[in-house]
């Protein structure tokens, strides 16, 4: 019943209003005390190590004026404590808004590193947002379990939260996935992102590392559509003669031209996808970002072992055109450019798979300006290789009596009769051009790819 340890500083009378202690082993216990001034003014707080006979092994002090008291967390094994405190905002607790922390992460022998960590909810990789790229610590540490956070709020600032016992390969301390603050790490963290997403903070590194290349591309069944209609767009990874190893998430952004899309209606589909079964072993996030003409698409594994070697379908991507071009091209047709940026793959140790791309563009058209017979007759009508060299075959021939060869702008760059079914464009510079075919029923146009 003897005290053996009391925290003391210089200064005016003082009482002591709070003391907490845990013991962490048969020598060591952790102390938090708190004491205030006559005047209530100055509060004063500390934090220390001592041993059984009341020898201080560490102590802080801190001093601080119109702050409030708040209990330590002890962590329920001997290598963490951590002691909080918040400011007052006019007279009540502002919960949003920590103050001042202490981490004293202890080993065995007692020594310790006082450090102060908060917790942004969405951005689980730390690097300054919450973004598509926040879905693949959910995925590594799915269903890792530990301390939950004291209050959880899933607004956006840095809150205060124990460390968990186990880091990932390169760092990361697991309690950054578990965003919504609940203790397990599961789909409904996904959430959070979403919520928060494209907030951004004072940055960390990253913890993710460079390996090698790879690409991503997109893969349309139709290279035109009509207005106010769908196209589904494949995202594909690997072939049948490459398949592709060592995949546990992969993230990417979608870009399009908004003005020719219905943006309402964009739908993403993982059904297919060789990485995963959706509520599986796979969890998946897409955020449509109509205003930036992109939307953002993320999946990653659960069961902490890459995807089997897979090639083709990854997720596909339904869009619907828009309903009218007037206003935004002069003609019948326009071309939707579709492009894949930002893409970053993982495996299961964390190390980052760069990879490129191979986009594609379709030709969107009216079908009322330019004929009720075209969608029959345009799928008919065949122009190959496409992507050229540079010598294009048109076919049938009895229903072509000319062709015109456009850039994207809709100036005229090759006007022909083409009488014995065949096209040279080699002289032109590589890229897009939009093909107007002359039928005896209308007006068609295609698009291809000069490499």
């Amino acid at each position: 019943g003897n005290r053996k340890w009391v925290y003391d500083y210089s200064g005016t009378p003082h009482s002591l209003v709070r003391n907490d202690m845990k013991r962490i082993d048969d020598n060591r216990f952790a102390v938090v005390c708190n004491n205030i001034t006559t005047t209530g003014l100055n509060f004063i707080y500390g934090a220390a190590i001592i041993d059984s006979s009341g020898n201080e092994i560490w102590k802080r002090r801190k001093g601080y004026s119109s702050v409030v008291y708040r209990k330590p967390v002890w962590a329920p094994f001997s290598s963490l404590i951590i002691f909080q405190n918040r400011l007052v905002i006019s007279g009540a607790f502002d919960l949003n808004n920590i103050n001042e922390g202490f981490v004293f992460s202890l080993d065995t022998l007692g020594r310790h590193t006082p450090k102060f960590d908060s917790l942004w909810p969405g951005d689980c990789n730390k690097d300054g947002i919450a973004n598509m790229y926040d879905i693949f610590p959910i995925g590594l540490y799915y269903d890792s379990t530990q301390f939950s956070r004291d209050n959880p709020q899933i607004t956006w600032n840095g809150q205060l939260s124990p460390l968990w016992q186990d880091t990932s390969f390169t760092g990361l301390n697991f309690r950054e996935a578990d965003v919504n603050g609940d203790g397990t790490i599961e789909s409904a963290d996904i959430q959070t992102i979403i919520d928060n997403y494209g907030l951004t903070h004072a940055k960390d590194e990253s913890p993710l590392i460079n390996s090698f290349n790879a690409n991503l591309e997109l893969a349309v069944a139709n290279d035109s559509v009509p207005i106010n209609d769908s196209l589904v767009i494949s995202v594909r990874l690997g072939d049948t003669n490459n398949a592709f190893d060592s995949l546990y998430g992969i993230a990417f952004s979608l870009n399009y031209d908004p003005q020719l899309l219905d943006t309402s209606q964009i739908k993403v589909d993982f059904g297919n996808s060789w990485v995963g079964i959706t509520t599986f072993d796979l969890v998946s996030l897409h955020k449509n970002l109509p205003s930036q003409g992109r939307v953002d698409i993320s999946m990653v594994r659960t069961d902490r072992q890459n995807a089997l070697p897979g090639s083709g379908e990854i997720c596909s991507v339904e869009i619907f055109t828009t309903d009218d071009l007037s206003g935004i091209t002069v003609g019948n047709s326009a071309p939707l450019d579709l492009s894949i940026t930002g893409v970053k793959a993982i495996t299961v140790n964390e190390i980052e798979l760069q990879m490129g791309a191979v986009d594609t563009t379709v030709l969107v058209y009216d079908s009322l300006l330019v004929g009720q017979g075209e969608p029959e007759l345009l799928k008919e009508i065949q122009i190959f290789p496409n992507p050229t060299s540079g010598l294009l075959n048109v076919s049938p021939m009895n229903e072509v009596y000319g062709i015109r060869v456009n850039d994207v702008s809709g100036k005229m760059l090759i006007e022909s009769q083409l009488l014995d079914g065949f096209l040279d464009i080699s002289h032109l510079n590589p890229g897009i051009y939009q093909i107007e075919i002359m039928t005896t029923k209308n007006i068609f146009n295609k698009q291809i790819l000069k490499y």
